[in-house]
């Protein structure tokens, strides 16, 4: 809806790379200029922000600061600052896509963007699908009020509004204490698998891969050393033949040989003998 209403054919927009896969074709399909910027472990580089946005006039950047998609970087705090001086003095919306940031391991998650947006110029984006239910497809927008407006009139339009029957459940869910012991639960079980993938992979591919754990969120960003993309073709081929599904690093936009695994599903104990398929469909290949 943020596209669809706020955004013309032909707008130029700053998006992280790699970035989460499903976004990148929803913003080209609706025949925006998309431009890169680039994620390090300390999040984007704002100047890279200010030296795309006088290059191309960037209307609009799309950000995904806490526990980054794909990647589990945080923007820095310095960064934060840096980029919300550009963003309030170059007159540059920014999009905060934020479905991980209560994952956080230590039971402390990093401020939003939002929390510092005295310009009113962020559009803060969340969900409960990431940390509740996944078929729970409840999310939400905090933004200025007039831009809210704007976006529940068309989504009003488009299909007469979400079904009744979920929102009740998000609501009784976030109100009731059931939903801190979910967060609580959800943080723990995720540090123990991430553990245990951190091990596995230290263990069954010393040499081959390299990774900085993530302090939240559901995935491991891992970078193959010494490794060409098309042999990373056929061990994801022969990976998925052994039942072991990743996502390689191409399909986020990353032109380094990595992969995204995710530790969220897995029961505890399978996620060491996927690392060892893992390893067998590398050296196969």
């Amino acid at each position: 809806m943020i596209v669809q209403c706020l955004l013309n054919h032909g707008d130029a927009v700053g998006v992280e790379t790699p970035s989460y896969c499903f976004s990148l074709p929803l913003l080209q399909s609706a025949g925006l200029r998309v431009y890169p910027l680039p994620v390090g472990p300390a999040g984007i580089d704002p100047d890279d922000v200010l030296r795309l946005h006088r290059r191309h006039r960037l209307k609009m950047l799309f950000l995904n600061p806490n526990f980054q998609n794909p990647t589990g970087s945080v923007l820095s705090g310095e960064r934060r600052a840096a980029l919300l001086r550009i963003a309030e003095k170059e007159g540059i919306p920014i999009v905060e896509d934020d479905p991980f940031s209560l994952t956080a391991f230590d039971g402390r998650p990093p401020l939003p963007l939002k929390a510092e947006d005295a310009g009113g110029r962020i559009l803060y984006v969340g969900s409960l699908s990431k940390i509740a239910a996944s078929g729970l497809r409840v999310g939400w927008l905090a933004g200025p009020q007039e831009i809210v407006s704007r976006l529940a009139d068309a989504r009003q339009q488009m299909d007469f509004g979400m079904s009744v029957i979920p929102q009740w459940l998000a609501a009784k869910l976030i109100e009731g204490a059931a939903f801190d012991r979910q967060i609580g639960r959800l943080r723990v079980r995720l540090a123990e698998r991430l553990d245990e993938l951190r091990a596995s992979l230290d263990y069954h591919l010393p040499g081959l891969v390299s990774f900085e754990p993530p302090g939240g969120g559901l995935n491991l960003w891992a970078k193959w050393l010494g490794a060409s993309d098309p042999r990373q073709l056929r061990v994801l081929e022969r990976a998925m033949s052994a039942g072991v599904a990743y996502v390689p690093g191409q399909v986020f936009g990353a032109e380094e040989p990595s992969l995204r695994l995710c530790y969220a599903k897995p029961d505890a104990g399978q996620i060491e003998l996927g690392v060892m398929r893992l390893k067998e469909a590398l050296l196969r290949s």
